[in-house]
């Protein structure tokens, strides 16, 4: 179950990473990537080839990986923060609740409305 408790402080913590030049994410490589994409949610009737869903229930698109400027922008998340770079210890997340994250707790700040992405 994601941390709810203070998104207020993970708001603003989205909003400084949104004036960020850029994301600072790893190396990976375009398997590596397409790897942790196959681990977000497929929906039933989607192509779940270029639209999931991250662990908050927002929509992502494959190809707005590392896209920082797109509401369906994702980023690979470290589940355990200290657990490394193998596969189970990572995920995909809209790129907001990623930046949310506080002390390696979810918070979601966006979710899906239907077809759209939303800030909650």
């Amino acid at each position: 179950m994601p941390h709810s408790h203070s998104k207020k402080e993970a708001k603003r913590l989205v909003r400084i990473h949104e004036r960020m030049e850029g994301p600072t994410m790893a190396n990976w490589t375009d398997e590596q990537v397409q790897h942790v994409w196959e681990k977000g949610t497929m929906i039933m009737g989607v192509d779940e080839r270029s639209l999931r869903r991250d662990e908050c229930g927002a929509w992502i698109v494959r190809m707005e990986y590392g896209n920082r400027q797109s509401i369906f922008g994702w980023e690979i998340d470290h589940i355990n923060p200290g657990g490394g770079d193998v596969l189970s210890n990572l995920r995909p997340l809209q790129w907001k609740n990623n930046v949310a994250k506080s002390d390696g707790r979810l918070i979601c700040v966006v979710t899906a409305l239907g077809s759209r992405n939303v800030e909650m």
